[in-house]
């Protein structure tokens, strides 16, 4: 008993030295138009499908979603005929029982409707701010159109700065 109250203290004081270097990540909300302008497509799109597989470098989880019904607010196709589907590989997903994941990052499932702030290049992620240019769109159980952000939070309007709050 002694010996775990012992090792039990001497956790709780390397956690408290440790306290003065544990900070959380913080990031200013990009207004909308600062989204857009970053942006080489913004499109409102469902999710067709979602392929998740290895990536070569480095070796960790991604998966292809694939966009369709899109509709084009920013960019687009270069022709005047959209094409039928856009795809973007993002960051995490799942391969048997292995499950990557980036905290913040939206995750992707068929059927959904997302508007998306697409970079025009992308190493990591092609959503501008990571999460901030993903909102998730669907009908609630009343009909009424409800916008949420990458996290699941409502969105309720837009701010005096243009950002998009919640």
């Amino acid at each position: 008993m002694r010996a775990n109250a012992t090792l039990m203290y001497c956790a709780l004081a390397a956690c408290a030295s440790c306290a003065p270097w544990a900070a959380a990540t913080t990031i200013e909300p990009m207004p909308l138009a600062r989204l857009a302008d970053h942006s080489a497509v913004v499109v409102d799109a469902i999710v067709e499908s979602v392929q998740s597989r290895w990536s070569d470098d480095p070796r960790e989880i991604v998966s292809e979603v694939r966009l369709s019904s899109i509709d084009y607010w920013k960019g687009g196709p270069s022709s005047t005929a959209a094409p039928a589907s856009l795809t973007v590989t993002v960051p995490g997903g799942t391969i048997g029982t292995m499950t990557f994941r980036i905290a913040g990052a939206p995750t992707f499932t068929v059927g959904q409707r997302w508007v998306l702030f697409v970079l025009p290049e992308y190493r990591v992620f092609p959503v501008v701010g990571l999460w901030e240019g993903a909102f998730h769109v669907e009908r609630d159980s009343l009909g009424v159109v409800r916008v949420h952000n990458a996290s699941g939070q409502a969105v309720i309007g837009i701010d005096a700065g243009g950002a998009v709050d919640i």
